[in-house]
């Protein structure tokens, strides 16, 4: 399941580096490119890792879970600097999954929302998967599928 959860984190950071983050500025829930670029991240594999019924218990990977990495810093970050990889890979899944919401909310029903910053939320769900990846690429079982 790990290596599955891989490809999928490899996968959403290669689909993000290609969006051009500046031009985010400004969208709204609603904007078709917004949506698009939401409903292009995924998430299945993390939910079920998060959610798997019997989940093993092994020191290794009890150890990679509770792993820390450094969160890059932007201007509107206030949060801490260090998750670990089951906090990070808890937000992943919940912030997408709001954003996946959010895009699906009708234009006549956004003034009910405060601003939502997609650009930060984006960039921070990025700095979440950039952490798994790191953290997965020592793993013994990825270590030679580590790009």
């Amino acid at each position: 399941m790990l290596r599955a959860y891989y490809f999928e984190v490899l996968s959403n950071l290669e689909f993000l580096e290609v969006v051009d983050f500046s031009k985010l500025d400004g969208l709204k829930p609603d904007d078709a490119h917004f949506r698009f670029i939401v409903a292009n991240i995924q998430n299945d594999i993390g939910f079920a890792v998060l959610f798997k019924e019997k989940p093993e218990e092994s020191p290794d990977l009890l150890a990679f879970l509770n792993s820390r990495g450094k969160l890059e810093k932007n201007a509107e970050d206030k949060g801490p600097a260090y998750s670990n990889v089951l906090q990070a890979i808890s937000f992943t899944v919940v912030k997408t999954e709001l954003l996946k919401r959010l895009a699906s909310i009708p234009s006549g029903e956004l003034g009910m929302l405060a601003n939502v910053m997609l650009k930060s939320r984006l960039y921070n769900i990025r700095q979440r998967f950039m952490i798994i990846k790191n953290k997965m690429d020592g793993l013994p079982g990825l270590k030679n599928l580590a790009r």
